[in-house]
């Protein structure tokens, strides 16, 4: 990760003033990337995929068997409950908000012994899930798509399509299809290393 920001840094003039304001932000920001640095070393060290230009705020909410978990590249994953009991894969340029719950595992209220269930999460490319959203079990959110905050979503979510409330329905609005974003960039830890080109 860090070397991937030093390889894509910008580079301002030599005792240029944006050079010296470029290595003052990233001065600013230098525990903070190193505390980036080992949080992606603690999710290799269980297994899980991530891209080095991800951003992940917090690994308290994971919980059961990180090696199911693929986050792709400039993603920004907030302070989240990802409870990884099956596959949960984030695409590429999704952002995900504090408070948001994605969840494999629950139980058959049907089921005489209530026995556990489990089904993958997938997430697509530049999907946006809103703050406390709660995603259930199999359910696959589209490319593009927009999960409204404190949505829950039960059923899968077509690509571009935006969804609200509980449970989630799509509003006659959509979302534009030529979307190029990059959610990690950001963020002020990497925001600080890259041109601005690269941020957006």
């Amino acid at each position: 990760m860090i070397f991937t920001l030093w390889k894509n840094r910008q580079r301002p003039p030599l005792f240029h003033p944006l050079w010296w304001k470029a290595w003052a932000k990233r001065g600013l920001q230098f525990i903070p990337l190193l505390q980036q640095w080992a949080l992606h070393a603690r999710l290799r060290c269980h297994r899980a995929t991530i891209s080095s230009s991800a951003f992940v705020s917090s690994t308290k909410g994971f919980s059961a068997d990180l090696s199911q978990l693929k986050i792709g590249e400039d993603t920004f994953v907030g302070r989240v409950e990802l409870s990884v009991v099956s596959p949960i894969t984030l695409g590429r340029s999704v952002c995900i908000n504090d408070g948001a719950k994605l969840l494999t595992g629950s139980h058959d209220p049907s089921h005489p012994s209530w026995r556990s269930i489990s089904a993958p999460i997938t997430v697509g490319d530049f999907a946006w899930i809103g703050t406390n959203a709660l995603i259930l079990p199999g359910v696959t959110i589209g490319e593009g798509a927009v999960v409204g905050a404190g949505a829950v979503v039960a059923k899968d979510v077509s690509p571009y399509t935006i969804v609200v409330g509980n449970p989630a329905r799509p509003v006659p609005k959509t979302r534009c299809e030529s979307l190029n974003y990059r959610p990690a960039a950001m963020v002020a830890v990497y925001a600080a290393w890259l041109p601005l080109a690269d941020r957006s």
